[in-house]
């Protein structure tokens, strides 16, 4: 608001001026950012019979079973952490292939896998459905909770038809691990 005297003028008020120092914040430090699809699969296994290739995490181990026909990748500092990825038998092959029959499978296949191990128990789906990979091919995805020993587990079933094989990939890990995985695990999935 202005005040003018009668002359137009504008008049002045005394202000108190007190200077205060103004502490300097600390430095906020740069956000880390956020690692993009496919940053941390740094290793690249080719499976020996050249049917597939996987990218995978710098620091991870990949292990070939020729007899069980299946390939292991884990961190070998968290050894209850693991993907495995297998060819399916063709006598377990759906007749008509259809969705329904293919996510009826692995459904199927992830409550097996509980009821195998001895000491699993309080198996639970959590979500299931048909996602599309990076080659835009279809795959079908169960997940699911259950208990070895005393140690909650997150489980991971998908089935990925390609051509003439279809492919299990199982994931598995602690509960408390899983957020630390489930990234690595989708993105070597696809």
């Amino acid at each position: 608001r202005r005040h003018h005297s009668k002359k137009g003028r504008r008049r002045r008020y005394p202000i108190d001026v007190t200077t205060t120092a103004i502490p300097t914040p600390a430095p906020t430090p740069a956000p880390t950012p956020a690692p993009t699809l496919g940053q941390s699969l740094q290793n690249t296994y080719i499976d020996p019979q050249n049917r597939f290739s996987i990218n995978y995490p710098s620091g991870w181990e990949s292990v070939h079973i020729a007899d069980g026909d299946y390939t292991g990748f884990g961190d070998p500092q968290i050894p209850n952490s693991l993907l495995l990825i297998m060819p399916l038998l063709s006598d377990l092959v759906p007749a008509t292939g259809s969705d329904k029959e293919n996510l009826d499978l692995v459904k199927l296949m992830s409550s097996t896998h509980c009821s195998v191990i001895d000491t699993c128990s309080n198996y639970k789906e959590r979500q299931s459905g048909i996602l599309k990979n990076n080659m835009n091919k279809k795959m079908f995805f169960v997940e699911n909770t259950s208990y070895i020993n005393s140690d909650k587990r997150v489980t991971q079933f998908r089935l990925v038809p390609i051509e003439d094989t279809y492919w299990v990939i199982l994931s598995e890990s602690s509960f408390n691990d899983f957020g630390s995985y489930s990234d690595n695990f989708l993105q070597m999935s696809n």
